[in-house]
C-alpha cells in the first residue's frame, strides 16, 4: 500500500505522446487514493489523479527514466505531495528524451485501473502500469477541474514540509519534491537506489498504518542499509513495532538507533531519546503492571500509551463455560491482575458501527498480528465461529466479515463506563481482548474499572491456586434475578453462581412478590414486607432485592441525623451482600485487605455511603469532638482499604474522588 511520498515506476508500454482516451471521462470509475493501492492488484474500478509540480529530471543511474514530482489525491484532494520516476515519454514507435518532450508545469494525468508490481526487468523496482496507452489520460485537457484553483501558477493547497512555517504553494512541494529525489541520489549504486525504494515503501506503508509491511520493507534495508538510509529506517521499523505494541522489538531497533555514529546521525536522533524512554515505560508495565495514579487523573475520552500487563493468571478449559483464567498461583485481596488497552474503542454510542468499521481496518492493514487476535474471541454463534478467516491463508488475506464482527463485539465488549460490559450503553465500548477471557459472576472474586480505553482488574478475595477468576459483567444489585438472567442470555450463558443459585431455588410465587413490592416504589413499608418474603422463604444470605431499598432508608434517616438508626440500616444493607461492616471496620483500622467472605458480593455504592458517615461524623454536634474524630477516621480507614483492594486506588486517590471530607483527616 501506498500514500504521500511514495516513488514509484510507471511502466514505458503505457505511455503515447498524445493518450487515445483524453476525451472519454471514466464515468464508471470512481476516484482512489493512494493509499488504496494494493501490491500485485489491479485497482479495479478506481482511478487515479496526479499533477505535476515540478519539470521531469533525468535520473542516473537509470539512463532511460526521468523524474517528475506530482501531487496526488490522499484523504482529500488538497493533500499530498508525491515524487513519481517515469520513462522518457514514448511514442508508438520512438523514444524521445524528456526535453524533447516535457510536460508542462500543473499537467493533470489520469490513470484508469492502475497496477503496482515489482518491476521484472529491474529488480527491486516497482512499476505502476495500465493495460493500454489509452488508461493514461492528460486530464488538464479537460473541463472539469480537479482543483477548486486548477492553474499551474496558483498556489496548490497541501501539508507542509515538516519544520517550515509556510502552508501550501507550488515552491515549497516543488522542494519538498527535490529533496526526496536527491535522497535517492546520494546512492553510488543501483544497489543503493533499490534499499532507497524499499525505505520510500516502509515510509509509505507506515503513514498508512499498515505496520507488518511497514517492518517487512524497513528489514529488507537493515540486511544491507547504506548508512545515510540507516536512521529513517531504524526509526520507522521502531515504530511499527511500537505501534504493534511489540515494546522489546521496538527498543531493540531505537537502542541500535542510539548507538549509530555521530556521522550518522539525523533528526530522527533528536526524538530516539523519547522514544528509547516511552519504550522502557511500557515494557516495565508489562512486568509490573501500572500504578493507577497514572491512569486516574487522564482526560475523558483519551487514547492512553499503556502496555498491558497479565498477572499470575492463564488461559484455561472450565468445565461447562468453555474458556476462562484461572490463578497460576494464590493471589492476595488488592492484587493488580490485569491491565488491557482496548484492541479497538470508540468514545461515542453508535451501536458499535465504528468500532466494527476500525477493526475491520486493523484486520486488513495487520493481518498476521490482528486476524487470529480477533478471531479467536466467540461470537457466541456456532456457525459464525466456524467460519472462514483468510480467503488465502497461504498469502495471509483477511476476511472482514461484518456480521462474525459483530456478533464478537456483543459477546465481548466493554462499555467504556463502569459496571457494565455492554457495549450499547452511553458513553461508548471497547473489545479488550485479553480480558474478554474473562468469566461472569454475580458473586465475583474480583473487580475492573476502566480508565479512558484502559481496562484494570484487581483481585478482591483470596484467590486460591487453580480457581477460576471471575468479574461481574454488571452489577449484581441492578436488578431482580429474572432481569439478570434475561442479561446474561444476551451472551449466551446460563449463570451459576451462589447467588443465582439461591433465586432459583425460590418458589416462583415468592420472587414474583418480592418482584411486585419493588415496583411499587420506595418506603419504609415496603422495606419491611420485602424482609418478610425472604422471612417466608428461610433465606439469610445474598438477600440483594432488600440491599438498595435498605440504602435508601439509610439515606433518608442519616439526614434526618438519626445516627444509630442509620448505622442499623447500613449495618443491614452490607449484611445483605455477606458483608460484615464491624468486620470491614477492624480490617481498616489494621490495614487489613481480607474483608470479603468468599460468598460476598461488593458493591460501589458503598463507597458513597462510608464516605457520607465520615462527613456527618465531622460536622455531628452531638458527639463529642474527640469520639467524632475516632469514628470518622475508623470509617475513612474503611473506606481506604475497599478503595485500595477493588480499584488500586492510593489515599491521594481518595482524598481527590471524595474532596467533601475535610482534608484534615488524610494528615
Amino acid at each position: 500500500m501506498l500514500t504521500n511520498g511514495s516513488i514509484v515506476e510507471v511502466d514505458p508500454h503505457v505511455w503515447s505522446t498524445k493518450p487515445r482516451s483524453e476525451s472519454e471521462p471514466p464515468s464508471v470509475l470512481a476516484e482512489a487514493r493512494f493509499s488504496q493501492l494494493a501490491l500485485n492488484a489491479k485497482a479495479h474500478n478506481l482511478y487515479l489523479v496526479v499533477r505535476t509540480v515540478a519539470p521531469p529530471v533525468v535520473v542516473t543511474p537509470v539512463p532511460t527514466m526521468a523524474t517528475v514530482a506530482v501531487h496526488t489525491v490522499v484523504d482529500h484532494p488538497t493533500n499530498g505531495t508525491v515524487v513519481l520516476v517515469l520513462p522518457y515519454f514514448l511514442g508508438q514507435r520512438t523514444m524521445c528524451h524528456p526535453e524533447e518532450q516535457p510536460l508542462q508545469l500543473g499537467t493533470v494525468l489520469l490513470l484508469k485501473e492502475p497496477m503496482l508490481q515489482v518491476s521484472s526487468s529491474t529488480p527491486g523496482t516497482f512499476i505502476l502500469r495500465c493495460d493500454s496507452p489509452s488508461d493514461v489520460v492528460v486530464r488538464s485537457l479537460w473541463s472539469s477541474p480537479l482543483w477548486p484553483a486548477p492553474h499551474a501558477s496558483d498556489p496548490i493547497p497541501g501539508v507542509a514540509v515538516e519544520g517550515s512555517q509556510e502552508r501550501g504553494g507550488l515552491t515549497q512541494q516543488w522542494k519538498a519534491a527535490m529533496t526526496t529525489v536527491d535522497d535517492f541520489r546520494q546512492g553510488d549504486s543501483t544497489e543503493d537506489y533499490e534499499m532507497f525504494l524499499y525505505s520510500k515503501l516502509a515510509e509509505e506503508n507506515y503513514c498508512a498504518g499498515h505496520f507488518e509491511k511497514t517492518i517487512e520493507f524497513a528489514e529488507m534495508v537493515l540486511n544491507n542499509p547504506p548508512l545515510w538510509l540507516l536512521p529513517q529506517v531504524l526509526h520507522l521499523a521502531g515504530r511499527a513495532h511500537y505501534e504493534l505494541r511489540h515494546y522489546v522489538q521496538a527498543h531493540a531497533r531505537f537502542e541500535r538507533l542510539s548507538a549509530l555514529p555521530a556521522a550518522a546521525k539525523t533528526e530522527q536522533h533528536h526524538e530516539n531519546g523519547n522514544e528509547l524512554e516511552r519504550c522502557r515505560e511500557r515494557l516495565s508495565e508489562a512486568r509490573k503492571g501500572i500504578p493507577i495514579h497514572k491512569l486516574h487523573p487522564s482526560q475523558p475520552d483519551t487514547y492512553l500509551d499503556v502496555a498491558d500487563f497479565t498477572g499470575p493468571i492463564h488461559v484455561a478449559k472450565i468445565s461447562g463455560k468453555g474458556r476462562g483464567l484461572v490463578a497460576s498461583t494464590d493471589i492476595l485481596p488488592g492484587t493488580q491482575i490485569m491491565v488491557n488497552k482496548a484492541f479497538r474503542a470508540s468514545f461515542r454510542n453508535d451501536n458499535h458501527r465504528l468500532l466494527i468499521t476500525e477493526i475491520g481496518h486493523a484486520i486488513t492493514s495487520n493481518p498476521t498480528t490482528y486476524t487470529d487476535m480477533v478471531y479467536d474471541l466467540t461470537a457466541n454463534d456456532v456457525e459464525k465461529d466456524g467460519r472462514r478467516r483468510f480467503s488465502d491463508p497461504a498469502k495471509k488475506d483477511p476476511i472482514v466479515d461484518v456480521d462474525r464482527l459483530r456478533g464478537i463485539i456483543a459477546a465481548n465488549a466493554f462499555a467504556l463506563t463502569q459496571d457494565s460490559r455492554s457495549g450499547s450503553v452511553s458513553g461508548g465500548s471497547g473489545l479488550f481482548v485479553a480480558a474478554a477471557y474473562f468469566n461472569h459472576a454475580c458473586v465475583p472474586n474480583a473487580m475492573w474499572m476502566v480508565y479512558c480505553d484502559v481496562l484494570v482488574v484487581h483481585a478482591i478475595k483470596l484467590i486460591e491456586k487453580g480457581q477460576e477468576v471471575t468479574i461481574p459483567y454488571f452489577s449484581p444489585s441492578s436488578g431482580t434475578w429474572e432481569e439478570r438472567t434475561k442479561r446474561l442470555a444476551g451472551y449466551g450463558f446460563t449463570c451459576d453462581c451462589v447467588l443465582c443459585q439461591l433465586d432459583r431455588t425460590e418458589p416462583e410465587d415468592v420472587w414474583r412478590e418480592r418482584k411486585g413490592l419493588l415496583e411499587e416504589g420506595h418506603s419504609a413499608e415496603m422495606v419491611r414486607r420485602l424482609e418478610e418474603t425472604f422471612a417466608a422463604s428461610g433465606r439469610t444470605k445474598l438477600r440483594l432485592s432488600l440491599y438498595k431499598p435498605l440504602l435508601r432508608e439509610f439515606d433518608s434517616v442519616l439526614k434526618r441525623g438519626l445516627l444509630p438508626e442509620a448505622l442499623e440500616l447500613l449495618r443491614k444493607a452490607m449484611d445483605c451482600l455477606g458483608i460484615s461492616l464491624q468486620v470491614l471496620l477492624e480490617c481498616g483500622e489494621r490495614d487489613d485487605a481480607m474483608f470479603l467472605e468468599k460468598d460476598a458480593v461488593w458493591c460501589s455504592e458503598l463507597n458513597i455511603r462510608l464516605a457520607d458517615l465520615v462527613c456527618f461524623y465531622c460536622s455531628c454536634q452531638g458527639l463529642p469532638e474527640d469520639i467524632r474524630m475516632v469514628e470518622a477516621r475508623r470509617f475513612l480507614a474503611a473506606l481506604e482499604v475497599v478503595q485500595r483492594v477493588v480499584y488500586g486506588n492510593s489515599r491521594s486517590i481518595v482524598r481527590r474522588e471524595f474532596d467533601k471530607i475535610p482534608g484534615s483527616l488524610f494528615c
